[in-house]
């Protein structure tokens, strides 16, 4: 095999790749279009669950506060009940 016939060999392997990543590129695009949606609300229940965390960080922090500190320990029981909700 000569360096010309092997130089073409690898030009049309290389076309071939080229259109192979072209549809594999499409199809992947296709699909992250199809489930942006998906992808959005995902993220969506990622921030409210950090906010919820973020919340309940604080409520155990400041429970903590509250145990710890023996002028506001009397007042628990009127917290506690002010905090529930009403039926």
């Amino acid at each position: 095999m000569t360096w010309r016939t092997l130089s073409i060999s690898l030009l049309k392997e290389e076309e071939k790749l080229s259109d192979v990543v072209e549809v594999v590129s499409s199809r992947l695009s296709k699909q992250v279009l199809d489930h942006y949606g998906d992808f959005v609300q995902g993220m969506n229940n990622i921030t409210e669950l950090t906010n919820n965390l973020e919340q309940s960080f604080v409520v155990v922090t400041n429970g903590r506060a509250v145990q710890v500190d023996p002028w506001l320990t009397p007042a628990l029981p009127r917290l506690v009940s002010a905090l529930e909700p009403d039926v």
